[in-house]
């Protein structure tokens, strides 16, 4: 997706939680990305620059997030 400010052809991502998490199996039977009704949206528009990766949490756009549990799934669909 383009964010605002986004350079044509640049990646950008969304930082979003599961309204209720789910089991891996689920989350494919789905698909992926998952239907917004099942997300919350943190943040849009992120270029991988926004996202700092530490040991127990994650800074977003400036916004510390502890981490419990984090998926990195390929998309099943647009």
């Amino acid at each position: 997706s383009e964010g605002a400010g986004a350079v044509v052809g640049e990646d950008t991502y969304r930082w979003a939680r599961c309204k209720t998490p789910l089991p891996l199996a689920g989350m494919r039977a789905l698909g992926i990305p998952l239907p917004a009704k099942y997300l919350e949206e943190i943040k849009t528009g992120l270029k991988w620059d926004d996202i700092k990766w530490g040991a127990a949490s994650v800074v977003v756009a400036g916004t510390e997030v502890n981490v419990v549990r984090l998926h990195f799934l390929s998309k099943t669909f647009d």
